[in-house]
């Protein structure tokens, strides 16, 4: 390795070093297009005991409008597939509409009337933090409890990873969501979200759901 590629290869690793502040302001561009995969899971028993039922689409959002404070999302969802216990259920049938989501710069979600919870919305409750951050420092926004522990590669991306907790009240039987989430370095998009969703009810009771978003292009 030659002398200057071995500085640049110091200065890129010491941007993340311990007592080195990171800012994080998404400046989402209008008309900017992702694709992204997304599955949920969780155990669900059609007469022969749990199972783990599985839930996965594709989408590609596009950055319909910015503003100075808020982003419209628009996605276009691929069909779902559905499988139990890793085999493919035709019998199952799952629409995932096309819709639209609107956040603030800060990654906060806003519901529309017709949402009944915003944890579902594309950053499950993550808001960034309202200021620069160094390795292993953590902060509270709102019921959120959020870590940053630096970059990551995620695919073909480098991510700031967040590990997170969020909680919209403080009552154990009520929704809340646990996970990490990775921003990417360049624009701070969603690169990639893992969250387990507790005390979520369809209808069928509370239930605990798995959802994982990954960007694929």
């Amino acid at each position: 390795m030659t002398k200057t590629a071995l500085s640049l290869t110091f200065a890129v690793v010491s941007l993340f070093l311990a007592g080195d502040k990171v800012s994080f302001d998404w400046k989402p561009t209008k008309g900017a297009t992702a694709n992204y995969k997304t599955s949920n899971s969780h155990k669900a028993d059609f007469g022969g005991g749990p199972q783990d039922l599985v839930i996965a689409w594709t989408s590609k959002v596009t950055v319909e409008k910015v503003d100075d404070k808020r982003v419209l999302l628009k996605f276009e969802n691929g069909e779902p597939i559905a499988t139990i216990g890793g085999q493919e259920a035709s019998g199952i049938q799952v629409q995932v509409p096309d819709s639209t989501e609107e956040h603030g710069l800060d990654g906060k979600f806003y519901p529309t009337p017709d949402d009944e919870d915003f944890r579902f919305g594309l950053y499950t409750g993550f808001v960034l933090p309202g200021k620069p951050l160094e390795v292993g420092e953590s902060y509270e926004i709102e019921g959120l409890k959020a870590k940053y522990f630096g970059v990551e590669k995620v695919g073909d991306w480098e991510g700031h990873k967040f590990v997170f907790e969020y909680r919209k009240t403080k009552n154990e039987a009520d929704p809340w969501t646990k996970g990490e989430i990775w921003l990417s370095v360049k624009d701070l998009s969603l690169l990639k979200r893992k969250a387990v969703l507790s005390n979520v009810d369809f209808g069928h009771g509370p239930e605990t759901i798995t959802n994982e978003i990954v960007r694929v292009k």
